[in-house]
């Protein structure tokens, strides 16, 4: 039996003729064929999807011309006409008719597929699986957990998604627009607001941060600021500051001090500290500082430094440099860490001994004649005496709850190289001071320092001793959101409290010893 392809069957009705026999349609033929034309879209349709996308069973194919019949079968389906419908068509046009119809059934079954297979991927499934035949119904749906990050919509810079109002709604990004925000349902909405200072002062104690009355400075290195006169980028802050936001632009250095010890030889000095109610921003390489000043190239005088305590009056510095023996480093006050002994100066020709504990200046260098001078000590409070200490508050003002006795003091003073007999040793390094930062947050790349300075060598030419390193000072950093030192480090800013480094003999002069370093006090509200 031939077959007809039902889209040659569409074309021949369009074109008026009998898709087989070829016969011009006469107004019945023609009635008939546009009747078998719907009934085989139907017909398609139920069997392939509509486009021959896929298979399946026919269940229902019906026509509404009385004249035909189209049989259900999940085979060859099966058109006929019914003759005793039809009136007005010559019988010989009825049998071909029929025939026709046998070749068209023939068509139709081959161009409908067996079977389609529907294929998921993921998170889709297809009857709880990954694939399914088309000849039963299927069923979509998306895998438990199925939908991952990288399906998800992207979201803005700095935000969450959610619904921010008070009604059920398409979800959006709230945005947190500024360091330092966080989330806060008011009024019925949700958003991201500023820490009101308010609760935080009710949290932490009002005052705790400072008040701000001295604005938000910027630190730029050209600019006046708060009457305080930058030379070669450094600021030399002589009183507390009460600030709200503070920046330290890179390259700038910012002393906090009643003179700036690491470049002045100007005898003890006392530190100064900063509030700060916002943020602290320590830029690029900025530096926030009370360190103790390098030892100075064999001059006999002591080199002054060594910051103590807020009120306080600074420890002696470390000793300069001697024609004989070193002088030996300048002592610092009392803390409640403990007595640290002194490293003891070194004979001639002996290498100067590194300072071992906390605070301690490092002993200088033997010269050719003259011994190196002993490292700075420190004095310890009485244990009873410490039991006072309550961190946010006795670092503060730098003594004890209810006492007067300064206790957070700098470092010691490094002894200086012994001499030759005709020329000097060098100066040991100053000691380091009392750095201390109360701020709500610290951001940066930049540094807080109290470190001691470096030693320094004897006359050149000579057989002179090297100076000891200053012993570091002490660092007192409290925030409000950067609750341990690991926390703060990991965020780029560093944390610097070192002691300094002996210097080199000069000739047969020995080097001096390094100072120890001091103490970090991370004290949270």
């Amino acid at each position: 039996m031939p077959t007809l392809d039902p889209v040659v069957v569409t074309a021949a009705i369009k074109a008026g003729v009998e898709p087989v026999s070829g016969y011009p349609m006469t107004a019945g033929t023609e009635a008939i064929w546009l009747a078998i034309d719907t009934a085989l879209a139907n017909w398609i349709t139920a069997w392939g999807g509509g486009g021959g996308g896929g298979s399946g069973t026919v269940t229902s194919v019906t026509s509404a011309n009385a004249m035909l019949t189209i049989a259900n079968t999940t085979t060859t389906p099966v058109i006929t006409v019914v003759p005793s419908a039809i009136t007005g068509i010559p019988e010989t046009n009825i049998t071909n008719l029929t025939s026709d119809l046998a070749a068209l059934s023939a068509g139709i079954l081959a161009r409908v597929p067996t079977t389609r297979t529907l294929n998921a991927t993921a998170p889709l499934r297809v009857n709880a699986g990954a694939s399914a035949d088309l000849s039963a119904d299927q069923t979509w749906s998306i895998a438990n957990n199925g939908i991952t990050n990288a399906l998800f919509r992207q979201g803005a810079a700095t935000s969450l998604v959610g619904v921010g109002g008070n009604a059920t709604a398409n979800v959006a990004d709230i945005l947190a627009t500024t360091d330092n925000q966080f989330p806060l349902r008011s009024g019925g909405l949700l958003g991201f607001t500023d820490f009101p200072t308010a609760i935080f002062n009710v949290l932490t104690g009002a005052g705790y941060y400072g008040y701000g009355t001295d604005g938000a400075p910027v630190f730029d290195g050209t600019t006046t600021v708060l009457g305080f006169v930058p030379v070669a980028n450094r600021y030399l802050v002589t009183r507390d500051l009460f600030v709200t936001n503070m920046t330290i632009n890179t390259g700038v250095v910012v002393a906090m001090a009643s003179t700036d010890p690491e470049v002045n030889n100007a005898g003890a000095t006392q530190g100064r500290r900063v509030f700060g109610t916002g943020t602290l921003t320590l830029a690029g390489t900025a530096r926030l500082i009370n360190n103790g000043r390098g030892g100075v190239a064999g001059v006999a005088t002591a080199n002054a430094g060594g910051p103590t305590c807020f009120a306080a009056t600074g420890p002696a510095s470390g000793g300069g440099g001697a024609i004989g023996a070193g002088a030996a480093g300048g002592n610092t006050g009392t803390h409640i860490w403990g007595a640290q002994t002194a490293t003891a100066g070194v004979a001639a020709l002996t290498v100067g001994n590194n300072a071992v504990g906390h605070y301690l200046g490092g002993s200088g260098g033997g010269g050719g004649t003259g011994a190196g001078g002993a490292g700075g000590s420190t004095a310890a409070l009485s244990g009873a005496s410490q039991l006072g200490v309550h961190y946010s508050d006795a670092l503060a003002s730098g003594v004890l709850v209810g006492g007067t006795t300064p206790f957070a003091q700098g470092g010691s003073g490094g002894g200086a190289g012994g001499g030759d007999g005709t020329r000097q040793g060098g100066a040991g390094g100053g000691p380091g001071g009392v750095s201390f930062v109360r701020f709500r947050f610290i951001t940066g790349t930049g540094s807080i320092e109290a470190k001691g300075g470096n030693g320094n060598t004897g006359v050149v030419l000579g057989n002179t001793g090297g100076g000891g390193g200053g012993g570091g000072g002490t660092l007192t950093i409290t925030t409000a959101t950067q609750l341990s030192s690991s926390v703060l480090l990991a965020s780029g800013v560093s944390l610097i409290y070192t002691g300094g480094l002996g210097a080199a003999g000069t000739g047969t002069g020995k080097a001096g010893g390094n100072g120890s370093d001091g103490f970090l006090f991370f004290a949270n509200p």
